[in-house]
């Protein structure tokens, strides 16, 4: 049975107006190389989706920064991304090289599960349906994502275990 991510201690998360505010250079270069998902830090099936990867994550390629952080804020500005827009999960792709690139929504989705390789790497079937299709998809399940998998009051933190995977915990 998977470990849980989190525990109950939880952390405010920053508002946009914050995410500008500060730079954060031992978080670029703890990132450096990786995968980046940047996700609703309050969104229950966000934290699921995090888990997932982790639970899978067998090449250490992933970390994770919700979008209400002040890195998330750094990283999609460049890219002309509102971090804001908490209905929406990124993938900075290769962050911090000369192959970076955002991915988000479904595309970003997609693009983590062939990372994992194996059996979730089968969600690339997927790819075969037009892009509006699975924008239209993804934007559905985001829309009802609090109702159905719940909303919480505040960023909760990693567990000890996992706290590594994780960029600008405060």
């Amino acid at each position: 049975m998977p470990v849980p991510m989190f525990h109950s201690a939880k952390m405010s998360c920053m508002t946009s107006t914050d995410m500008h505010a500060q730079s954060n250079k031992p978080a670029a270069e703890k990132a450096a190389g990786k995968h980046v998902v940047l996700f609703d830090g309050v969104c229950g099936l966000c934290s699921a989706f995090n888990n997932f990867l982790i639970d899978h994550d067998k090449g250490d390629k992933f970390m994770f920064a919700p979008l209400q952080s002040s890195f998330a804020g750094a990283a999609l500005s460049k890219y002309g991304k509102d971090p804001s827009h908490l209905e929406t999960v990124y993938v900075v792709e290769n962050f911090g090289t000369d192959r970076e690139r955002v991915r988000e929504k479904a595309d970003a989705a997609l693009f983590a599960f062939a990372q994992l390789g194996g059996w979730p790497a089968l969600s690339g079937v997927l790819r075969v349906l037009p892009t509006p299709v699975l924008r239209w998809g993804y934007d559905r399940v985001a829309a009802v994502r609090y109702r159905l998998f719940g909303k919480f009051d505040t960023c909760r933190l990693p567990d000890a275990a996992m706290r590594s995977k994780f960029i600008e915990l405060e």
